[in-house]
């Protein structure tokens, strides 16, 4: 059983090489770490409706100087 399954959202792929970036999916979660993503109706403890939203990963700030991690 999953811990966290995210359904019924669009799903930003991220893959250069899909020509389709956003796919209507369900995205399953074990351990804190994204397992699948799927159509599957997997159970889960927790189970978030993510229908009319978009699920895409975290946008981190990679851009850095030495003065700002002092």
């Amino acid at each position: 059983m999953a811990d966290i399954v995210i359904k019924n959202g669009l799903v930003l792929t991220m893959n250069p090489l899909d020509n389709q970036k956003l796919i209507k999916s369900n995205v399953i979660i074990e351990d804190g770490l994204i397992k699948e993503i799927s159509s599957s109706n997997d159970s889960a403890n927790q189970v978030i409706d993510a229908s009319g939203c978009v699920v895409m990963p975290g946008l981190v700030n990679t851009h850095t100087h030495a003065a700002m991690t002092l």
